[in-house]
């Protein structure tokens, strides 16, 4: 299970957790990948990121213990447009 919060200080950084998962960190390798690129990889259960993409981002943790075995998760993130300026009509009109 991956747990995700905004963290700042920008609205697109995140921490993303896996420390309630089943798995003990000496055993296995936490594989990390933002957008399907692996992005970290090692014994950490915690993955500090920002996402740098408009609209659709994924998250995916591939965990994989000593015998080979992996097993993954994966979140997706829905993200307005980056750099979107919204100017209401009536403050045009004035």
């Amino acid at each position: 299970m991956i747990n995700v919060m905004n963290i700042g200080p920008g609205p697109n950084d995140y921490l993303a957790d896996a420390g309630l998962s089943q798995y003990n960190p000496n055993n296995v390798q936490f594989i990390w990948k933002l957008n399907g690129v692996i992005t970290q990889q090692g014994p950490s259960l915690s993955y500090l990121f920002t996402l740098n993409q408009a609209f659709t981002n994924t998250l995916e943790l591939d965990i994989a213990d000593t015998n080979g075995v992996v097993c993954s998760s994966a979140l997706t993130f829905y993200t307005l447009p980056l750099h979107l300026v919204v100017i209401p009509v009536s403050s045009i009109l004035h």
